[in-house]
């Protein structure tokens, strides 16, 4: 029992260097300080999520420059979204930084340049999204997504969403596909977070901008970038964004020239809701040495034992595998089947 309970212990103290990490803390104590008890109850406080998002024009080109931001200026940025990587599949996932892992990307397959790639922090746990498979069209749309999970009880906490429309895009599949992504992520509760080049120009007054903007103001969302990303000696542009839920916005973006580029990069510090923990009481297995009687006891271990286990390994929904027609199974079969069953009965 003695080794349970230091084995509790060590996880917790565990999981809470690894949380503070993820946010950017030490692993030390918190501003108030951090007392363990029996009744302790935990919450989880998102301190921000920071989202780059840049139109890099070949990663190839730009990759050491970034490692050398991220190692500075960009520091404390958890999630980097890229467009127009221009490299195939296979290339892709051969570029790393030292901050960050790749976590989705797309490439392209008939044409040349376009793609986008997300990165996020190495202690950062993130999920496949399996319902916008299939969803991506070379120029039209091209997307990638990324669930951001909540490691301690793996729960969604966002789900980031990368869109890259080329200026020789369709216009109508864009949106349709559009409102198709929003509509997926909302019907499943899940804080939709939406960043892209989309070459629509959200400073110039359009049939498309108003059709964007429609379709966003539908669903509760805006977009945080209000200054220009490009700026010529000519022109002035709003055509990248990040684009999210009108109630969980702290902050506006914030536009920053990195200089390897001619579209300016943008930043959005996203501070999350708190998130109470399904563990709100620390289970002490001092509990189980109170009682005298053996079934109680072990009616208190098999308890908290329980506890920890659904907390740690979640029941996760799926669907069932669909029923396939076997292919030996003829018309034939099936008649001399029902024989088979009237002369049993």
């Amino acid at each position: 029992m003695r080794q349970l309970w230091k084995l509790q212990e060590d996880v917790e103290r565990y999981l809470w260097q690894e949380e503070m990490i993820f946010f950017g803390q030490p692993p030390g104590k918190n501003s108030q300080g951090r007392k363990g008890g029996e009744n302790e109850t935990k919450t989880k406080t998102w301190h921000g999520i920071s989202i780059l998002h840049h139109n890099v024009q070949s990663i190839n080109n730009t990759l050491l420059e970034l490692n050398v931001l991220l190692q500075s200026e960009l520091a404390n940025v958890d999630v980097l979204c890229l467009s127009e990587q221009w490299l195939r599949e296979e290339y892709i996932k051969l570029m790393s930084t030292d901050k960050l892992k790749l976590a989705s990307n797309f490439s392209r397959s008939k044409s040349d340049h376009g793609g986008s790639c997300i990165y996020v922090k190495h202690h950062a746990q993130t999920k496949e999204i399996n319902y916008l498979k299939g969803i991506s069209k070379e120029k039209d749309f091209e997307i990638t997504a990324v669930e951001i999970l909540d490691y301690c009880v793996c729960v969604c906490v966002c789900v980031c969403v990368y869109i890259y429309r080329s200026p020789d895009g369709d216009f109508p599949p864009f949106l349709r596909s559009l409102e198709s992504v929003i509509q997926k992520v909302q019907a499943r509760n899940k804080r939709l977070i939406l960043c892209g080049d989309w070459n629509t120009n959200f400073m110039q007054e359009s049939i498309r901008l108003h059709d964007v903007q429609e379709l966003l103001s539908l669903h509760n969302f805006v977009n945080t970038v209000r200054f220009p990303a490009g700026v010529t000696k000519d022109t002035v542009s709003l055509i990248d964004v990040i684009i999210t839920n009108k109630d969980s916005i702290g902050e506006l973006a914030t536009v920053m020239d990195l200089r390897y580029s001619d579209h300016k990069a943008q930043i959005l510090q996203l501070n999350m809701k708190t998130i109470v923990r399904k563990c709100k009481k620390i289970k002490s297995w001092q509990e189980v040495f109170q009682t005298s009687e053996v079934n109680s006891t072990l009616q208190v271990f098999t308890d908290i034992f329980g506890y920890y286990f659904n907390i740690a390994f979640p029941y996760k929904l799926i669907n069932p595998s669909k029923t396939y027609n076997s292919k030996w199974i003829t018309k034939g079969t099936k008649i001399s089947s029902k024989k088979c069953v009237f002369w049993i009965q």
